[in-house]
């Protein structure tokens, strides 16, 4: 599992799961610690990282996730169905460098 920390009160971490990569969103605030939790494809994660690439916004098709490069930082912003609140993550050039260097690295994507 990967763990990445941006500069709100929320953490990332990744996991890969049968079929894929499931995103965990978890809120320092909450007193449980249950994540928001956001899957995608192995073919939505080469989609995502090719748009990142050529410095093109990644939206998922089947779940609230848009995905954005803006100079070095890494922008995600999600839909937490259950609070029907959009929250959005922004990640500093180093935690974005480890993110995407952590996603490129899976072993389905190679």
């Amino acid at each position: 599992m990967h763990e990445f920390f941006p500069d709100q009160k929320i953490k990332l971490t990744f996991e890969t799961v049968q079929g894929g990569l499931l995103f965990l969103f978890h809120r320092a605030n909450e007193e449980t610690d249950d994540p928001v939790r956001v899957r995608q494809s192995w073919s939505n994660i080469h989609s995502l990282l090719s748009r990142l690439r050529k410095s093109q916004r990644y939206c998922a098709k089947d779940v609230p996730l848009l995905i954005w490069q803006e100079g070095q930082e890494l922008h995600i912003k999600f839909h937490d169905p259950d609070s029907q609140v959009v929250e959005e993550c922004v990640f500093s050039g180093p935690e974005t460098k480890r993110i995407l260097t952590g996603l490129e690295k899976l072993p389905n994507l190679n």
